[in-house]
């Protein structure tokens, strides 16, 4: 399975929307972000406003990339398509691969997380849409067996199962779901080494959600220099290093100067101190740690 095994490296994953739509591996251990390991270009996707490596039978490691009205996924190995669709949710920003071929889709403009099964005969038709405000974030939860939506204020989890005629059922788990401190949710991403905290931002907080105590923390207000408005992605390392991203022009609602970057700004877990990793790969909207486990 890809991952980051060796403490030595941090493997990192750039949604990269221009010149190029790509994803494309980095170690980010190395201090930049030029020579990639690995990269996928799409031509099927408008943009890049999303994706995750996953490992599923009889594909093996897998990347999803998600834009606009659109959702493909192709295998790591090979970069040919196992599955895509062009009945996304509008400006879909999240995808999410369940080990029973179902993939779900979040889609902002269109307000709705959509569930498609890849094994159907028609697999790029949904089986399901789930109303959803402002979707931005979907996250399959194994620890709890539920699926974690993200948008507006809500944080709100459910359980997913997949009959035997093709149906897809919704069962909404009360005691997991939770409203946030703030709206604005934009990403939401499992902690590396603690199945028991989420990391999502909103518009101005990036926060850890423990699942057991449902309570939210800021995750890193200690470290100077680091900003916590308007954060496109985030990532946590095992080891405690923290990276986020951010748009680098316009104004502070990121109009003006688009929502993608070149920059990674990184947290060492041990000095609390930040420093910024740039990439000449191009213009990127969200980073990833590299590992297709759903609970790295």
């Amino acid at each position: 399975m890809c991952g980051n095994n060796g403490k030595e490296k941090r493997l990192i994953g750039l949604g990269i929307q221009r010149p190029e739509k790509k994803v494309a591996l980095y170690d980010i251990a190395k201090g930049e972000m030029n020579d990639p390991i690995w990269s996928c270009t799409t031509t099927f996707c408008n943009t890049i406003s999303g994706f995750k490596i996953r490992n599923i039978a009889p594909y093996g490691d897998v990347v999803l990339m998600v834009g606009g009205p659109c959702a493909e996924m192709v295998s790591y190995d090979t970069k040919e398509v196992v599955w895509r669709t062009s009945n996304a949710p509008s400006n879909a920003h999240s995808i999410e691969l369940l080990q029973n071929g179902i993939v779900a889709v979040a889609g902002s403009s269109g307000n709705a997380v959509a569930f498609f099964d890849i094994n159907s005969d028609t697999p790029d038709e949904p089986k399901l849409t789930l109303d959803y405000t402002d979707a931005h974030g979907v996250l399959w939860d194994p620890k709890n067996d539920v699926l974690w939506c993200a948008g507006s204020n809500m944080l709100y989890a459910y359980a997913v199962t997949l009959g035997a005629d093709g149906t897809v059922t919704l069962i909404k788990n009360e005691e997991l779901s939770i409203t946030t401190p703030d709206g604005g949710l934009h990403d939401l991403q499992a902690c590396m080494g603690n199945d028991d905290v989420l990391l999502l931002t909103t518009a101005d907080h990036v926060y850890r959600f423990d699942k057991v105590k449902r309570t939210f923390t800021d995750a890193y207000l200690d470290v100077e220099g680091a900003k916590t408005r308007w954060i496109r992605s985030v990532g946590y390392f095992e080891n405690g290093d923290f990276f986020y991203t951010e748009h680098d022009g316009g104004d502070d609602n990121g109009h003006g100067g688009g929502w993608n970057t070149t920059f990674v700004h990184y947290i060492d877990g041990k000095t609390r101190t930040l420093k910024t990793v740039s990439t000449t790969g191009g213009r990127f909207y969200k980073a990833r740690i590299w590992s297709s486990a759903y609970q790295p």
